[in-house]
């Protein structure tokens, strides 16, 4: 017997859905902070060896920019959060 009877669930209320761009943008964060732990890099590091602010690299990877333009579009673009073009 499955766990989950799918045939007798309700849909889910509006008020409990997740946007997906925001799962998607938090997602795309994870995988940049594993990408540091796994390559053993300092994000500090990684940060003045490419000319940006750290305290800016960690709001974007903290979600707290939204990097339409200017120096937080290009750390976004730079830890492959968004492509050049966006």
């Amino acid at each position: 017997m499955p766990l989950v009877d799918h045939e007798h669930l309700s849909p889910v209320p509006q008020y409990l859905r997740v946007d997906t761009d925001v799962v998607d943008r938090l997602s795309a964060e994870q995988r940049a902070w594993k990408n540091f732990r796994d390559a053993g890099v300092n994000v500090k590091e990684w940060a003045r060896s490419r000319g940006f602010n750290p305290a800016l690299v960690y709001s974007v990877l903290r979600g707290e920019r939204k990097c339409l333009r200017g120096q937080s579009h290009e750390v976004a673009v730079a830890l492959g959060l968004k492509s050049p073009t966006n």
